[in-house]
């Protein structure tokens, strides 16, 4: 079971890109991180359900899902604003499994330390298991400040770093 999540979140990972041109496309050309992150979740549902004995590459299909739920995002979004109503979160219809929550952010968090150099990429695991920047700049060899320093870096780079606790 877990080879099967493993694999599921590597198609995922390889497919971001497909979100994020799905998303200006969508969106008159602009990226918008709400849309961005529905997005994924039709990347995730896409993933869980595609079927190789059909004949279609992936990307065809998760695409048709991607659309679908920006699209339907969108459209409630919009109502909300035009109703000047609160969205019902109780509507078993529009309501999401939690768990997509964790791996949208598992995805989010191995993409970042992808992408950081290595003593960058030590510094943020040091950090998200938990240790004071006092103790990642001991066992690092550097300074409280410099940790300091290269985790407000990250901060800026990746925005929505402190969503993820950092």
């Amino acid at each position: 079971m877990n080879d099967k999540i493993s694999q599921r979140n590597k198609i995922v990972e390889n497919n971001l890109r497909l979100v994020t041109s799905r998303v200006i496309a969508l969106n008159n050309g602009i990226y918008n991180d709400d849309l961005y992150q529905v997005g994924c979740i039709g990347l995730i549902k896409a993933a869980d359900r595609f079927n190789k004995s059909l004949g279609f590459k992936f990307t065809t299909y998760a695409v048709a899902y991607i659309d679908g739920d920006i699209k339907r995002y969108k459209s409630r979004e919009w109502e909300v604003r035009k109703n000047e109503t609160i969205f019902d979160e109780t509507d078993e219809k529009t309501e999401l499994p939690h768990f997509y929550d964790d791996i949208i952010t598992e995805i989010y968090i191995n993409n970042i330390k992808k992408h950081l150099p290595e003593k960058d990429k030590n510094i943020f695991e040091l950090r998200e298991n938990g240790l004071t920047t006092t103790q990642i700049g001991q066992k690092v060899g550097i300074s409280q400040t410099q940790v300091s320093r290269a985790l407000i870096k990250i901060k800026k780079k990746y925005k929505n770093y402190d969503e993820i606790g950092g």
